[in-house]
């Protein structure tokens, strides 16, 4: 009976618990024995298998951390130096060809149809749901760069990016209210030191030209990028940077094209067009540099604003000025005084204070919360790990 129980255990059956005697009870096996125990050469290479697995799902894994951690600095430069090119072409368009409303317009339609090329094929066709959140974070990005284009044809670059440099502290406080983010009192002080490094660096000779209307103007452009901030971190996560970036340009374009036709409609019978073929020439060639550097410099941003928090994000943007006095005194060969190189060196220290800060409050095991689920709090540790890359 015992033998023709053994016979119905195939091995493609269940593994049940069974007993097995040996010839006399003196000599038998422990009561319990499973058909892998029976069977050590098919347990060894199922082991073997299972292992193997867990090893490549691992090594996988840490690859991918890898990769993402060596793109985000790449991302940064991208952002940095594309910052500069956009900038000094809208600047260009503004003071000779165009205005504010108009360029604003140009560049969220011309960078809309360049980031369709970009996004992947696998998602392009995906039907997304312009909700809230999305909604609110293309309104405020826009409205955020039609505000930054008017200051910039009220007053100079650098006067305008002097009061830009106080976005951190906007985004701080927009970021804590709406609970996606959290700050302590010496990042807060790390932060102030940044910013008075990037003052230092950027008021020579720019402090005067910045009135009442154009400090007005720009700070409702940091409130922007600070309430933009804060809704991108609300939303549901994109698939890629470039899906997001299209879809808040293309909101950008729905928004401001009405107004922009409602404004300058009028003007359009009184304007002389006086542009020969080699001006209109020039202007679509600086359109067309300055919607791809435009595009691709703010898909940098939004894609390093998914990886990292708003204050962060708002750090970097500030510490992106420091980048750009650099590049343009190398480019150029203009000399850097004392006081320039006093703000880029105070503003180094305090960017590196607020990084070091930061890691030690996820070390320490701080709670925050995430852009994704506002509601939950998740350990600043794990979510840091691309931080502290950079």
């Amino acid at each position: 009976e015992q033998h023709h129980s053994d016979s119905l255990l195939t091995p493609g059956s269940p593994a049940p618990l069974m007993k097995k005697h040996m010839g006399s009870s003196n000599n038998s096996t422990p009561a319990s024995i499973s058909y892998a125990q029976r069977v050590p050469g098919k347990l060894l290479k199922h082991s073997a298998k299972k292992k193997k697995a867990k090893n490549g799902a691992g090594s996988s894994q840490s690859s991918r951390k890898r990769k993402r951690k060596l793109s985000t600095p790449l991302l940064i430069l991208i952002w940095y130096s594309l910052g500069v090119v956009s900038i000094s072409t809208s600047k260009i368009l503004l003071s000779r060809y165009t205005s504010p409303l108009i360029l604003s317009v140009q560049q969220f339609f011309l960078g809309q149809i360049y980031l369709s090329q970009l996004i992947d094929t696998s998602i392009k066709d995906i039907k997304v749901s312009y909700e809230k959140n999305l909604i609110l974070c293309s309104l405020f990005f826009s409205a955020g760069f039609v505000l930054t284009n008017f200051s910039f044809n009220l007053t100079s670059a650098p006067a305008v990016e002097t009061v830009k440099s106080g976005e951190p502290i906007t985004s701080a406080i927009i970021a804590t209210l709406g609970g996606v983010d959290s700050i302590t009192i010496p990042e807060v002080g790390s932060l102030l030191v940044l910013i008075a490094g990037v003052l230092l660096s950027t008021s020579s000779g720019a402090a005067g030209e910045i009135g009442a209307r154009t400090f007005g103007v720009v700070m409702l452009s940091n409130l922007s990028f600070s309430a933009r901030g804060l809704y991108q971190k609300r939303m549901p996560k994109f698939a890629s940077g470039a899906h997001l970036q299209y879809h808040m340009q293309r909101i950008g374009f729905i928004a401001f094209i009405g107004p922009a036709v409602l404004y300058h409609l009028p003007k359009l019978f009184f304007m002389p067009i006086n542009f020969s073929s080699d001006a209109m020439l020039k202007y679509l060639i600086l359109t067309i540099i300055n919607a791809v550097a435009f595009a691709s410099y703010n898909l940098a941003s939004t894609s390093i604003l998914q990886r990292l928090s708003v204050v962060h994000h708002a750090a970097l943007n500030s510490l992106r000025r420091i980048f750009a006095i650099v590049v343009t005194s190398l480019f150029f060969q203009i000399s850097l005084t004392f006081v320039k190189v006093l703000g880029i060196v105070v503003s180094l220290v305090g960017f590196i204070m607020y990084k070091l800060l930061r890691e030690k409050r996820g070390k320490s095991g701080s709670k925050r919360y995430t852009g994704l689920l506002p509601s939950v709090a998740f350990d600043v540790g794990g979510a840091n790990d691309d931080a502290r890359s950079l």
